[in-house]
């Protein structure tokens, strides 16, 4: 469970079964941080090469003897740009999706059956989130996502489910490889 709190009011974020089936936005974080992980390792790959022609000279040409240029940081700005504007465009419908369970505040209740409707609720919840930005102690953006995507998969609906799926497996013996595919052997 997450609170923001903003003014005197204090917003639990909690994910339930319906919001996250219907809202999408799993994807959506899936994809966000699959795009994270592959700009950093880019990232890291392009650390590890400019060390490389830092540490040996001799290799800073290339196969026609000419020097190699070395990159600047404005692709790693721009990759960071990306990524910090999607992780903005899952914050508030993620936000929306756990703000479903409380019972408080029935002016972010959404119809995710009906598009004006999720659009309309998403607009308020950026304009909460702006709001929440506004006060002392919150969080910075990327801070904010990594706090519920951690609630999501770590610490609430989801890691849940996980846990107990992963025991009746344990409990089950699942971890042996199915072998009704395979042709008796006699």
């Amino acid at each position: 469970m997450i609170n923001l709190k903003v003014g005197e009011q204090t917003y639990i974020i909690k994910f339930g079964y319906k919001a996250l089936a219907k809202s999408g936005i799993l994807k959506k974080v899936t994809e966000t941080q699959k795009a994270m992980s592959d700009i950093a390792r880019k990232q890291e790959e392009r650390e590890k090469a400019r060390k490389n022609l830092t540490n040996f000279p001799e290799y800073n040409v290339d196969e026609t003897g000419n020097p190699i240029e070395q990159d600047d940081d404005s692709e790693s700005a721009i990759e960071n740009i990306e990524i910090m504007e999607m992780m903005l465009e899952v914050i508030a419908p993620l936000v929306l999706a756990g703000l479903q369970k409380q019972k408080e505040f029935p002016e972010y209740h959404v119809d995710y059956d009906n598009d004006e409707d999720v659009k309309q609720k998403t607009d308020l919840v950026i304009d909460l989130i702006d709001d929440y930005s506004d006060e002392e102690n919150s969080l910075d953006a990327s801070d904010l996502f990594t706090e519920l995507v951690d609630e999501l998969f770590d610490k609430g609906f989801l890691s849940n489910k996980s846990e107990k799926l992963e025991q009746t497996m344990i409990q089950t013996n699942a971890t042996i490889t199915p072998t009704d595919h395979l042709q008796p052997q006699n």
